[in-house]
């Protein structure tokens, strides 16, 4: 299932129901104290939580509430959307104490949350998120908390794919390591900070650890290699591989399969990318000021500059991004498309493999070309909304022209918006219908298949728009202060 994300404008009015003057009032008060508060919080006065169905156009919706949100504790940085976009977490401050508030249920008083611990499983079903009481810090998880130390690692909470491990790097005794199934592993003078990684299958996890001047690959709780410096680390999808970025006496290298492969100056840790089929590694490194892509272990051409590389869904093309001599191009399966003056963001292929498509820049305009064919020119293309559907017969992308947005599907324009949710646009796994969240002025809804829904004053910043099945969809949306869960049917 597709899962996009939709970050909505959150300049809005909140209605209200009272009288014409207090309702102004109320409306410019909240929404000036909904952007700038650094203290936000949710009520946890809870209405009953029925589904409320109603029938809009040819969908049937069904609205839940969720939580209202309360303006005077809500820290809106803290607030957190779950995968599924069916649950809401934030933290709220009151009296210098501060908790988590899940759904509208308050958990215990702490004297800090950290900021960036909390997270969602993948599933969605646990949550956790590292707090701090006097002077120790902990994990907790689903109301639970864990052992106690003097630090946690702000943002090093990880969940294994299947949800059912949880990581973290943590502090004892100015010393730090990582913590995997609730036991502690090997003490080092540092953990490298994002660089813990669960394989795919669950079974196998992987990390970098600091001591005196040596960095250490630690796989499985074993120190399998020790360099100068260790970077990123992925595991090929099937969960056998293994393969990581390495450093000696100011050479980098990726070490795949426990093989050092050549050395350069530099090497792109973020281009480190397996195939789909697993069978195949490629990145971008730099060597005497010249950049060029490495395709299982081959080095490529040089250029002056080399990124987002991409496989196809079968694994057996490749693409990257290209610049030489004040042009840039698209380098598909090693032949050097037409230069512009740039690309933006990724190039992309179908699901089937056989179709790409990619965003150019020329001329003071920004187009998009799809198998070779230039398509109109806008003011700019959002970034990340580029896709193909699921049968590979359709692509569609958001387009930016005289400050409004619109969405383009195989070439033909939809209606022009204020807003059109960045990366808030998916197909239905069948391909029969596209969906997007909108706004036009104060109001907000979601466009199936060019029809717009039911307004609401905003869609839940963070949250997703989700397929359930081809004709079921589900969505954050907001009523004034209340947040619900809609769910809509297609007739």
């Amino acid at each position: 299932m597709r899962i996009t994300k939709f970050s909505s404008d959150i300049l809005k009015f909140i209605k209200s129901q009272l009288g014409v003057i207090m309702k102004k009032t109320i409306i410019v008060l909240f929404s000036i104290t909904f952007l700038i508060s650094t203290a936000y919080g949710f009520n946890t006065e809870q209405k009953q939580k029925t589904a409320h169905k109603v029938t809009y156009q040819n969908r049937l919706i069904s609205e839940m509430f969720i939580t209202k949100i309360d303006a005077s504790s809500w820290i809106s940085k803290f607030f957190t959307v779950s995968p599924n976009s069916k649950r809401v977490a934030c933290v709220s401050e009151k009296f210098n104490k501060q908790l988590v508030v899940i759904d509208g249920k308050k958990g215990k008083q702490y004297d800090r949350i950290i900021h960036g611990s909390l997270i969602f499983s993948p599933n969605s079903k646990w949550f956790a998120y590292a707090a701090q009481l006097d002077n120790q810090f902990f994990i907790v998880v689903d109301g639970k908390e864990g052992n106690k130390y003097d630090g946690i690692a702000a943002g090093s909470i990880v969940f294994s794919p299947n949800s059912e491990r949880l990581a973290f790097a943590a502090q004892s005794d100015n010393n730090w390591f990582v913590v995997v199934d609730g036991k502690k592993h090997k003490q080092y003078d540092g953990i490298k900070k994002g660089a813990f990684v669960f394989s795919h299958d669950n079974n196998h996890y992987a990390y970098g650890a600091q001591l005196d001047n040596n960095s250490f690959v630690v796989v499985d709780a074993e120190e399998i290699k020790q360099y100068d410096n260790v970077g990123k680390f992925i595991f090929s999808p099937n969960s056998k591989r293994l393969a990581y970025v390495a450093e000696i006496a100011n050479k980098s290298f990726v070490v795949v399969d426990g093989k050092e492969e050549d050395k350069f100056d530099v090497i792109g840790a973020r281009t480190l990318i397996f195939s789909p089929d697993s069978k195949r590694l490629a990145y971008a490194a730099k060597l005497n000021d010249k950049w060029l892509v490495v395709v299982d272990g081959k080095i490529n051409k040089h250029y002056d500059i080399v990124n987002n590389i991409i496989f196809s869904t079968n694994s057996n093309r490749i693409a990257y991004g290209a610049k030489l001599d004040n042009k840039c191009f698209i380098v598909i399966d090693g032949k050097e498309e037409d230069g512009y003056n740039d690309l933006k963001g990724t190039p992309i292929f179908s699901p089937d493999s056989k179709r790409i498509a990619y965003i150019v820049a020329k001329d003071y305009g920004v187009f998009v070309i799809v198998d070779g064919q230039e398509g109109k020119k806008y003011d700019g293309i959002i970034k990340g909304t580029l896709f193909f559907s699921p049968d590979s017969k359709h692509f569609v992308y958001v387009a930016e022209e005289n400050d409004k947005k619109l969405v383009v599907i195989d070439g033909i324009e939809e209606k022009t918006y204020d807003t059109i949710g960045d990366g808030y646009l998916i197909f239905s796994d069948d391909s029969k219908h596209l969906a997007y969240g909108a706004r036009v002025g104060y109001e907000y809804f979601i466009v199936l298949d060019g029809q717009e829904g039911r307004h609401y004053d905003s869609i839940v910043k963070g949250g997703s728009i989700i397929f359930d099945s081809p004709n079921r969809f589900h969505y954050l949306a907001m009523k004034g202060v209340d947040i619900y869960l809609v769910e809509e049917v297609i007739d």
